[in-house]
Order: structure tokens, then sequence, then C-alpha cells
């Protein structure tokens, strides 16, 4: 009898710990899936204007860009799961406006993004981004503030595993500063980005500080090439108005940029950048190139 009784405990004990085991995986990718849908990817936070002031006239930009990544972290910077498969490339195309000290800009994001965890991809226009900005009257060194907007153009279904699209809107205050030396140059980005509620999904991302920072050295006329970083930091989101705690995110990314001018208006840039840290967000690695064409 006791022997019956012992097999029937660990029989249900053994049960309930596979019950338990399968309500955490269930758990943990509801949140990654949730995440996915309220974080932004690296792409779209690369530093698309630049504070080096033009010639005045139209330019076209194009931005085409991969990112891959295959972890993504929790609250405290461990690893959810190594195996997230999550591919995000596509093609940004853009175009410019200088007039003076007015800098005018819009972009418009074509693309395609899978999910191997979520077993899903979706693919099309993405968020648009519009942004105007003036430089100061500062001779030693180009500063240029600027407010964006970025518009929920892109698909976005709350019932889909997937977006290419984030559904909600975000207002951006920035500031670029930009100093040419002998040999070096310094391009830097500070951001501010105040996420609205998304209405589909009643999704507030939190709102996000975001640094960026390019150093270059002149290897010979017309190449320039060095270290870049990244950084962003977010508040806690909320779900129907409710904080969710600790689930703002961290991402700290680090790599490198080669600049080459191909005509005194024509620039051809490549971008490596490697996320080194993060929190609540994907750990990847991101390919970028930069063309400006003059017209």
């Amino acid at each position: 009898m006791l022997t019956i009784l012992s097999f029937r405990t660990r029989f249900l004990t053994g049960r309930k710990r596979n019950a338990n085991g399968y309500l955490l995986v269930i758990l943990q990718l509801l949140v990654l899936l949730l995440a996915i849908a309220a974080l932004p990817l690296a792409a779209d936070a690369i530093n698309f204007a630049t504070a080096a002031k033009l010639d005045e006239g139209f330019y076209l930009m194009l931005y085409p860009y991969w990112y891959t990544a295959d972890t993504m972290s929790d609250r405290n910077g461990h690893a959810v799961t190594s195996n997230l498969g999550l591919d995000k490339y596509g093609l940004y195309t853009g175009g410019t406006y200088y007039r003076g000290d007015l800098l005018l800009n819009a972009l418009i994001p074509v693309g395609q993004m899978e999910v191997g965890a979520a077993r899903g991809k979706d693919w099309g226009l993405g968020d648009i981004q519009l942004r105007g900005g003036y430089f100061l009257p500062v001779e030693w060194i180009t500063i240029l503030p600027a407010l964006a907007v970025k518009l929920p153009t892109g698909n976005f279904d709350k019932n889909r595993a997937v977006n290419f699209g984030d559904g909600q809107t975000d207002i951006m205050a920035e500031v670029y500063f930009f100093k040419l030396f002998d040999k070096f140059s310094v391009d830097w980005l500070l951001k501010y980005s105040v996420r609205l509620r998304n209405p589909d999904s009643d999704l507030t991302p939190g709102n996000e500080f975001s640094t960026e920072g390019l150093v270059t050295y002149k290897v010979v006329d017309g190449l320039r090439a060095g270290p870049s970083f990244t950084f962003c930091s977010g508040n806690d989101n909320k779900k129907a108005g409710q904080t969710l705690a600790d689930s703002g995110l961290v991402k700290l990314a680090a790599g490198g940029e080669v600049d080459y001018v191909v005509s005194p208006k024509t620039k051809v840039s490549l971008a490596v950048l490697k996320d080194v840290y993060t929190r609540n967000t994907t750990e990847g690695v991101l390919v970028m190139s930069r063309i400006t064409i003059p017209f």
C-alpha cells in the first residue's frame, strides 16, 4: 500500500512539475512575443541624419540593412532564448532637402522580418519617419537640433506573432553634433523618444533616451574609418494603462564604420554593430550601408 501511495505521489508531483514547466515556457514565449512587438530593433535606431551640413539642394538617401539575432534577454540581462531566429532586412529610401540652415528629411522603409521561434514573418511597408531641423549659428562645431515623428504606417496586427511595423507613433527630439579636425571627425547624437500607445494592442512602450557616436580617421583622401557605438535605455512599458514592472529595455552596441567619398557630394558608408549588452530586448548584429546621392 505504501508503495502504491508513493508511486501515486511521485506521479502526481511529476505531472505538476511538468505542468509548471510547460506554463513557464508558455509565459516566457508570451513575454518574448510582447517584447518583440514593443522593442525598437537596431536598424530603427541608426543615425539617419547627420550634422555634417551639405550644400543646398535635394539628396537621395538609401539605407540597405540587415539585422539578425538569436538571443533575447530578460530584465537581468540573462538570455531567455538562444534560438530566436530573428532576421530583419530591407531598405530605407529617403529624401533630404537643405536650404540655408533648414533641413527637411523623410524616410520610407520597406522590408521583411522573420522570427523562427514564433514561426512567423511579415513584410511590406514599414513606419515612415518625418524630420525637420535647423543648424545653429555656431562656428567651431556644427549643431543640428531636430524634431521627428515616426508614423504607424507599417503592417501591424495584434493577433499576428510578427509585425514589420510597431503600430504606434513616436515623437523624437534630437540634437546632432559634428566636428571635423585635420585627420579626425566626430559625429554625436542625443535623442529622446516619446512613444505613444498602440491602440490595437493597448501597449504603450516606455519612453527612451538614446545616444550614438562615431569617430573616424582619415586613412587616405576620400576614405575614413573608425569605431562607433549606440546606447538606448527605456522606461517600463504599460499594458492597458498598467505598468509592466522591469520591462524597460537597455541596449549597448559597438562596432565600426568605413566611409568613402565617391564625389564631393556622393558618399557611401558601411557600418557593422554588435550588441554587447542588452536587457529586455534582442542581442544580435546589424550590418548597414548609407548611400547619399545629390539631385
